[in-house]
């Protein structure tokens, strides 16, 4: 068997030399229910149904597959059918070689046992998701119009998977150039604020079901991880670096009475608060105008309540363009190995069993091996995506060490991108209600007091209800 145990997936060089056998043929079923997998199981089209040292019930083994050694299989009629193997070495399934076919012809194998491969290619493509943004009922800018449809072809194209054989694999040879062009961009149009309001209002335009895992989630993560960095880089540049300080005179709200004197203030958010106020006087018409406006008078309350002397840990990260950059690639890429989980887990729309959850929180360690197998080795984006879901210690995976700070950033804008998601367990949340979630594990200690208030202004100013409402035409340069 070439030292290789059954349930190892096919190496390189070794794909015609391996096939998918019954589970049955070579374990005991029995003996393994709801005890540690000894290797990874399969669907019969060879997608990833269960880890090595997962419990799964022994219905589930009924019906699943491993990789075997073709010797192995023409060999095992000479043995007891289910006589004991050695465990495969490797805790996660090894990644066939990509195979160099642009992202439009990804291959298809014929369906079986009811889970069809066109159910796993049901996403909307490209020129579809171009065709529904060219019927908003809004005009952008046009220079963001056309960043907006040079980047939806740039996700796209990373989030594409053929096969190879049986093997579910990703297609796309560019990832790391592709993430870093498309991040640029994001951290170039932040600087305007209007324009990236177009921007992340197109997203949530055209967002749908049928695109939400290789397009609308994807860019909504970056899109508001890369806008909390730029927020807490003005705060710590103006108050820990430059000294870029000035004087706010509170304005009352119902939350907020107005105090006695002026408060010290970053001069960076101050001139970007102006901007935002321009924008909601510009863009909505009076109830909406109020509300916005009244939410962000609260939010500049909050800015200027922080104790800056204070060691905030968010005040601790590098937010040079280098580290930014390498933030937002890491949230672009944080759940790009959900394309090779079962797809009846991934669109289920009730809250996962179990054993659906366990095979869920392999995606952020099985993220970093497709990136791998693509050439992305970014020692830090790769760190960044495995601590995105390890916010508290009930999190995952289970990591011995802490995680970075940027994993808290790109976690918290993935978790408020997902409750706000039509696909959502829940169906999709209000803003309202999906703040009121996040303030439960930030009460547990995920964030600090900077990451919080920088997460609600941005997830206020670029508030997905409010974009039927806004104005048709975009604002005019001045």
């Amino acid at each position: 068997m070439s030292g290789e145990s059954p349930g190892d997936a096919p190496r390189t060089g070794e794909i015609t030399d391996r096939i998918l056998v019954l589970f049955t043929e070579v374990y005991a079923a029995s003996e393994f229910d709801r005890q540690p997998l000894p290797c990874d199981i399969y669907t019969q089209e060879g997608v990833v149904r269960a880890m090595k040292g997962q419990r799964v019930p022994v219905e589930r083994l009924a019906n699943s597959w491993i990789w075997v050694d073709k010797t192995f299989a023409r060999l095992r009629g000479q043995a007891p059918v289910n006589a004991p193997v050695a465990a495969p070495e490797e805790p996660l399934p090894a990644i066939a070689p990509r195979v160099a076919t642009h992202p439009s012809q990804s291959a298809r194998t014929p369906a079986a046992h009811g889970e069809t491969q066109e159910e796993e290619w049901r996403e909307e493509s490209a020129d579809q998701l171009e065709r529904r943004s060219d019927q908003v009922a809004f005009e952008p800018f046009a220079e963001v119009r056309a960043g907006f449809k040079r980047n939806l072809h740039q996700c796209k194209e990373l989030f594409q998977k053929g096969f190879l054989g049986r093997k579910i694999i990703l297609t796309s040879k560019n990832n790391k150039a592709i993430s870093e062009s498309l991040v640029s961009y994001l951290d170039e149009l932040l600087t305007q604020p209007f324009h990236a309001a177009d921007y992340i209002e197109l997203v949530n335009a055209v967002r749908q079901p049928e695109n939400y895992t290789t397009y609308a989630h994807p860019s909504g993560v970056t899109f508001y991880a890369m806008a909390i960095m730029r927020k807490l880089m003005m705060l710590k540049e103006d108050f820990l670096e430059k000294r870029n300080i000035g004087r706010w005179l509170p304005i009352k709200t119902r939350k907020n009475p107005r105090t006695a004197g002026a408060l010290p203030f970053s001069m960076q958010l101050s001139r970007y608060f102006d901007s935002q106020k321009a924008g909601i006087l510009l863009k909505y018409k009076e109830r909406e105008r109020e509300d916005l406006l009244e939410g962000m008078n609260d939010l500049m309350h909050e800015y200027a309540a922080l104790d800056m002397a204070r060691d905030w840990p968010s005040m601790r990260v590098d937010y040079s363009r280098p580290n930014r950059l390498l933030v937002g690639m890491a949230a672009l890429n944080c759940d790009i190995a959900k394309l090779i989980l079962p797809n009846e887990v991934i669109n289920k729309p009730d809250s996962l069993d179990p054993v659906e959850m366990q095979m869920m929180q392999t995606h952020p360690l099985l993220g970093i091996f497709l990136l791998k197998e693509v050439g992305f080795d970014s020692p830090r984006v790769l760190a960044y995506i495995l601590g995105h879901h390890r916010l508290l210690p009930a999190g995952y995976p289970p990591l011995r060490n802490n995680i970075f700070f940027e994993s808290r950033i790109i976690g918290i804008a993935d978790m408020y991108d997902a409750m706000r998601s039509p696909k959502f367990y829940k169906g999709a949340l209000t803003h309202e209600a999906a703040i009121v979630e996040l303030e439960k594990i930030h009460q547990a200690g995920a964030f600090d007091a900077p990451l919080w208030i920088a997460a609600r202004h941005t997830f206020r100013e670029f508030n997905h209800d409010l974009v039927a409402t806004r104005n048709r035409l975009s604002i005019a340069p001045a």
